[in-house]
Order: C-alpha cells, then structure tokens, then sequence
C-alpha cells in the first residue's frame, strides 16, 4: 500500500495487537496527554563530526557515502528493532483500561523532520542560549500526539541543521560538521533517563548501524517492520510499591492557606482545562562551563550536590520576581518541589532472579518526592552563610539527606530486611481507580507543586572504538 493511500484508507484500531495494559503511572501520562494537561517528554544533543586528525580510521567508513537522513534513517530503524516501546501506542485512554497496541510498521519520514537555521549559531565556553532552538523545542513540546492516531508512533524527531539544509554527505568536502536533533516522547513510553537512554543508543547506531537494515530507496523505502518482541513490564508489576496514606491535609486545602504573610506559590490560582492546544513557553538557561565548575566545586565543598542545589536557586529567583509584583507589602513566598527519582535499580522481573531493569532500558519507572522550601525563612542566617551570599546550604544538604535516606531504605527493603519503613508516594496510584476523573476533579482547584525538578544527569555516550560521529555533551 502507497504512503497516499496509508493516509486516507480507516483504521480499524481493534486490529492492532494488543499487548500488555497500562500501568498506573503510564495510566497517570496517557489521560494528561488525553484531557491536553501534558504533551511529551524531550531530549536534545548535539552531534558533529570528527575530524579527520581525531579519527583517521573512519575516513573510509559506509557512513562517509550516506546523507544525513539516510545515516539518521539506519539509526533509527536499529533503535526501532532495540527497542519494542518505541513501535506501541496507548489506546483508549479516555477510559479505565487503556492498554498499548503494536503498530505492524512505521514510515520513518512520518517520525523524522528537518529544519534548516535561520541564522548560524556556534555555541562556546561562555554558555550563549541558543534562541532559534529555543523556539522549537516550545513548538514541539506544545503539539500532542492524537493526530494521525493509529497510523503513527507516539514519537518525533526534529533534526536542526546549519543553513546548508543538511543536504550535505557525512564527510568530504561540504560534509556536516554538525546537527542538532531533539526527541519528543508521549511520557507513558519514556520517561526521563529513557530519552537520556534514547540519545547513547541514537548515537552509537550512527555510528555502527544494524547490518540487517538496508537503507532503501523509493516511495516506501523508508518503512520499518515493527518487531513482534516482548515489551517491559510497568511499574506495578516490578515493585510493591508500599504507601500508606498521611494524616496531613490535602494539598487543596494546604495550597491556599496563608499563615500570616506566607504563601504557597503554584503558579495558576485556578486552572482550568485548556480549550485548545496549551502553548508552551521555553527558555534555556545556559552556563558558562567557568561557573558551571566553580557551582560543582562549591557543591562538594558543602556536601550538596547540583540537582539538590538547583530548587533553591529556582525558588529565590521566583521569590525576587514575585515579591516585587505582590500588592501585599511584605509577603513572603512558599515553594513546593517535585523530583523525580529513577527506580531502575530496584526493579527485578518476577521469577527471573538475575534479570532486572537495567539503566538502559526504556521505559516508565520513576517516583516522585517533595519538599516545601520558604527562602525569606531559611534556616542559613549564620556567619558562614553570610559569607556565601546567604544561600540555604543547610536545605540544600537537608534535600540530600532526604533522597539519600529514601533511596536507602528502597535498597533495605529490596535486601529483604525486616522492620524497613518506606512510604512511595508513587503508591498513592494503586487506589486511584480513574486517572482522568482524578485529574477532572483538580480542574479549579491549586496545583499541587511549584515546580518539578528533573535531573537525568551528564549525557555521556555508550564506548565506541572509533567515531566518525560524536556526541556533545550537552544534552537539555
């Protein structure tokens, strides 16, 4: 069948295999992608070519006779065949048993596109941001996967290229020097470290693409048979998931309380559904790698580390803006924290004693702690804070310890230890019998964090012997 006709014959879904259902937490994504609250997760990096001096053994490589698509294409189609999640789609999301379907193939150019720079941009030491990708990543982060349903997979990728238009071969003479390619997920697919994970096997596959994927020519020639392999199990099934429910009051009575002149600040007072597509804003903000050493340094020398130092320099530069727009002289301001935590390493497949869930692998298996932070109250108005521009050091570690002791008590409870006392606040979910009623009913009401911050850590690539493409480590 001819790409015109795949577009406009009906999709009859119920034909599709159906494989496994939905977890809770892949349930949680699929109706905030549904009810337009939530559209993609994204990674961008950055890759160029090596020089001949820095590699001389690939001057002779297959790739240095492909184009660009064509390299991007084999990579691809070898992820495709590693990966089954990536050839799956939820279905029936608007109700309570949604469940993932295969798609038999998949047409490359529906997945792959390319822009070409308006303007060149080299990016230095100094940390410039890089507007014109800004802007994408706003646009694609801002556009949903419902179009096309049936047809095409729950991901994309946007290369951006020099003003070229990257029609150019890899090597030689006018070859690339580099392109810009950025993933957009549907979250009940992938979650954080899997678009982390996408990027290293992206990257090796340029370079040592599967020998049993030939690059093709023609109208259909770039369709990819979907593989008929076993998908990953969610995250209810690989983990007990232990949470008792906190005597606390609900985050909707606690959002808008103020004590005195304190409020907790989430942005929106009362939210409602967007009535059309959300628009997305995007801003990178981009350090020089002088202060992004010094920040590590001091990091270590307060033993902090950077992805628990990041929410209070959020939360004070919130704190700054907010207060100087605030009518009520004075008030002072709240923050609540999500962050997200990877359980890969917990997580061991029933019955299968050495197989577990390996970093690598793509996916949804993360929880979610909080952490409530006021700066004008914090606890570092001692000399020594005061000597360091009185940034909450003392919180910062307090975060710390707090991921550390979570994190410690999953690694007792998975040794079997007796009396181990750990509450998932991802466990909250196994009693929730409808995702999308509960999200209804939040419709009005504050949200429940100030902000979420996710660290997925430096994107470092898989060992390859010699590269002719090469990865900067730079990923956003």
């Amino acid at each position: 069948m001819k790409k015109s006709e795949m577009a406009t014959s009906p999709i009859d879904i119920s034909q599709l295999e159906k494989l496994r259902p939905l977890g809770k937490l892949e349930q949680f994504s699929s109706a905030r992608h549904d009810l337009g609250l939530f559209n993609s997760v994204g990674m961008t990096c950055t890759y160029t070519l090596s020089s001949p001096s820095q590699s001389p053994s690939t001057l002779n490589s297959p790739l240095t006779t492909l184009t660009l698509k064509q390299t991007i294409y084999r990579a691809l189609s070898s992820l495709i065949n590693k990966h089954p999640i990536f050839s799956c789609i939820p279905v029936n999301s608007q109700t309570n048993t949604p469940y993932f379907a295969r798609l038999p193939s998949i047409s490359l150019s529906s997945v792959l596109s390319f822009r070409t720079r308006g303007s060149p941009f080299i990016a230095t030491s100094e940390g410039e941001r890089d507007t014109e990708l800004d802007d994408l990543l706003a646009e694609q982060h801002g556009m949903n996967f419902k179009e096309d349903f049936g047809r095409v997979p729950f991901w994309r990728m946007v290369i951006l290229t020099g003003c070229d238009g990257g029609k150019g071969r890899i090597g030689g003479e006018m070859g690339i020097e580099s392109f810009t390619a950025s993933l957009f997920i549907h979250h009940s697919l992938a979650d954080g470290l899997s678009a982390v994970n996408f990027h290293r096997d992206f990257h090796f596959f340029l370079n040592e693409p599967s020998l049993d994927y030939v690059v093709k020519e023609g109208e259909d020639g770039d369709v990819v048979t979907c593989p008929r392999l076993e998908i990953l199990p969610c995250l209810d099934d690989l983990h007990p998931l232990p949470f008792s429910s906190s005597p606390s009051p609900p985050k909707e009575t606690r959002m808008e309380e103020i004590k005195g002149n304190r409020k907790l600040w989430t942005g929106i007072e009362n939210p409602s559904l967007p009535s059309t597509p959300a628009k997305t804003n995007f801003l990178t903000l981009v350090l020089s790698a002088k202060t992004t050493k010094a920040l590590i340094r001091q990091c270590k020398e307060e033993k902090s580390t950077l992805a628990t130092v990041l929410p209070f320099i959020i939360s004070a530069a919130l704190s700054k803006t907010l207060s100087s727009q605030d009518p009520n002289p004075g008030c002072e301001y709240e923050f609540a924290y999500t962050i997200p935590v990877s359980l890969r390493r917990f997580l061991k497949r029933e019955g299968e004693r050495e197989r577990r869930i390996g970093e690598g692998e793509m996916g949804v298996w993360i929880d979610a702690l909080s952490y409530t932070y006021c700066p004008s109250s914090s606890s570092t108005s001692t000399a020594k804070s005061e000597e360091k521009n009185s940034f909450p050091w003392t919180e910062a570690q307090q975060l710390k310890a707090k991921i550390s002791s979570y994190l410690h008590s999953l690694e007792s409870l998975q040794a079997g230890e007796k009396g181990v006392n750990v509450n998932m606040p991802i466990g909250k979910f196994k009693n929730v019998p409808s995702m999308r009623e509960m999200l209804l009913s939040r419709v009005g009401k504050p949200l429940g964090s100030s902000f979420d911050v996710s660290n997925v850590g430096v994107l470092t690539p898989l060992p390859i012997p010699h590269s002719l493409i090469r990865m900067k480590e730079n990923g956003t």
